[in-house]
């Protein structure tokens, strides 16, 4: 049987000096197919895994995490053909109209920053809850005010923020989720399928923004669409999401009392997923109990362990209040600012491509509002498919350095591993083809070639350019393991002003340099400024984090025994 991977492993294999002798790849393949037929829970030597949920399980959470993130990016764009509808039913101007949108994208920027601190502190599946019972009683009153006789923008654009608020965390969320449960040799098959699924939102939205406001003449049924949508994801949420935070319950075994069934034990942790039969669960107060179960009949001592016990759970609730300004030390960290810096202005780039399909292919080639919502179909379908491409390739090249390092590739652990190295190996084909393809795309338009070539160059560098996305975001969380909500977060808030930055130059310098000109400025631009950041963080980046890392150990206060 193949031998388990834990924590506790990998401290004395390196103690020893010496790696492993089986062959990291063939270890690999062994332990997988074991997993196929051991229980998560078990392990050779008895010693616990890094989490109970096994591959079933996994498939399960990618499913439900990959619906749950299509509602941000679904109701920022199914917006988008909305604009001049609403302008004629609130009897407001374009500036008043455009003014719904830069609030509801501020929103979205800014609320990961206090969500994923929460998220990573009470739980996932509670924060996931509250921010969807949130967005859909946002929709559904977006909906009630559009069909009512007295329409109040007021109240669209306040909903509309509430309904940003609402949707915010997604992304922080599954980042969190797939760290919680997966080792990093194993994420790539769960990232890549979950944001795949978001990216398809992105372009589908304004596809069915603008079939049905084309099919009923009003937004309403559009902000039914997405109360729908939302109601449906917090049902999946409700009964099939269990809690996988890592300071909640552990490997996920953690947290639960086996004589307490009840529904608030149900809402907090949800299902009971790959529980070990027999198994006594921890719950947060466990050291409080066996605290008191121990004190004798000295009254010294029971006023002693009341003393500790007080100590421990105020510690304990001062150490879980959520932070919205610890993002800041992430983004601001030396080897994080790099990373976010590559992940998001590829994102931002791909932001300008599709921001500017509307007005491409209706001044153009004089294109229906509805033939331009399906010109994002090509691209969303090689994104959706990339993903399922993009994890198992991440993997690999996982197990390929972890191979040549001659370390464990079934190891949670990235201290003294070469992550950066791992994530961003292979990486430059991509790199130079994504930019070649969005320049290509920008001469395309401007010699008005048939609409087939650029909508062919849209679904080839799309796909590319996600491999990038898949890749750096996945590092992001490979080196915040403690916070991966957090720094999902951090770069939600980066690539957002990034992208606004980028659209808000796009049309003044469109219109100043022609498509050709200005696609190619920003490859040249983004493009040299990212090459050379890839090349920094493969020379300095792995040296910058254990530096960081180290600073943080320094500064954890000492524990007195």
């Amino acid at each position: 049987m193949a031998e388990r991977n834990t924590e506790s492993e990998e401290p004395r294999a390196h103690a020893q000096g010496t790696p492993r002798a089986a062959d990291p790849v063939t270890l690999s393949a062994s332990t997988a197919t074991a997993e196929a037929v051991m229980p998560p829970t078990a392990s050779q030597d008895g010693s616990k895994p890094y989490s109970i949920f096994s591959t079933r399980h996994r498939k399960i959470l990618t499913a439900i995490l990959g619906i749950a993130s299509i509602a941000s990016p679904l109701s920022t764009n199914i917006y988008l053909p909305l604009l001049p509808l609403l302008q004629t039913q609130y009897r407001s101007s374009a500036q008043a109209i455009n003014l719904t949108l830069t609030l509801y994208v501020v929103v979205q920027a800014v609320m990961p920053a206090f969500f994923a601190p929460a998220a990573d502190a009470h739980g996932r599946r509670l924060i996931s809850i509250i921010t969807y019972i949130i967005f859909t009683v946002a929709s559904l009153g977006l909906a009630i005010n559009d069909v009512s006789g007295n329409r109040s923008y007021v109240a669209l654009i306040l909903l509309r923020a509430i309904s940003a608020l609402g949707v915010s965390a997604c992304a922080s969320i599954t980042y969190g989720v797939v760290s919680d449960v997966c080792i990093p040799a194993q994420r790539g098959t769960m990232v890549g399928p979950a944001i795949s699924a978001a990216n398809v939102g992105t372009v589908v939205g304004p596809v069915v923004g603008g079939l049905i406001a084309w099919r009923t003449g009003s937004g309403a049924w559009v902000f039914f669409t997405l109360a729908i949508f939302g109601a449906t994801s917090l049902v999946l949420m409700v009964f099939l999401l269990p809690e996988t935070a890592r300071s909640v319950v552990g490997d996920g075994s953690e947290g639960r009392r086996p004589e307490e069934k009840g529904w608030k034990e149900f809402v907090l942790l949800g299902p009971r997923w790959g529980q070990r039969p027999g198994l006594e669960a921890e719950d947060g107060n466990r050291a409080e109990r066996e605290l008191h179960g121990a004190a004798t009949s000295e009254k010294h001592a029971s006023k002693t362990h009341a003393q500790a016990a007080s100590a421990a759970a105020k510690a304990k609730k001062k150490s879980v209040v959520p932070n919205p300004f610890s993002c800041l030390s992430i983004i601001l960290a030396r080897d994080t600012a790099l990373i976010l810096w590559l992940a998001s202005c590829n994102y931002a780039v791909w932001y300008c491509v599709t921001a500017s399909i509307p007005q491409i292919y209706a001044d153009i080639y004089g294109w229906s509002e509805l033939n331009i919502g399906l010109a994002y179909l090509p691209a969303a379908i090689t994104i959706f498919a990339s993903g399922f491409i993009t994890g198992p390739w991440n993997n690999y090249k996982y197990r390929k350095t972890a191979r040549e390092e001659g370390v464990p590739a079934d190891s949670h652990r990235v201290d003294g591993f070469p992550i950066e190295k791992a994530r961003v190996r292979q990486l430059w084909p991509s790199f130079v083809c994504t930019h070649i393809g969005i320049t290509g795309l920008g001469w395309a338009v401007q010699q008005r070639a048939h609409p087939a070539i650029p909508l062919v160059i849209q679904a080839i560098t799309g796909c590319i350019q996600s491999t990038l996305f898949f890749a750096f975001n996945t590092l992001l969380v490979d080196v915040h393991p403690a916070r991966p909500s957090t720094a999902s977060a951090a770069a939600s808030l980066v690539r957002s002003g990034l992208s606004g930055i980028g659209v808000a130059i796009l049309q003044p310098l469109a219109d100043a340099l022609g498509w050709g000109w200005y696609f190619t400025l920003m490859s040249l631009v983004v493009g040299c400024l990212q090459g050379v950041g890839i090349f920094v963080l493969l020379r300095w980046g792995r040296g910058w984090r254990e530096q960081r890392r180290a600073a943080e150990e320094a500064r954890k206060p000492m524990t007195t025994l």
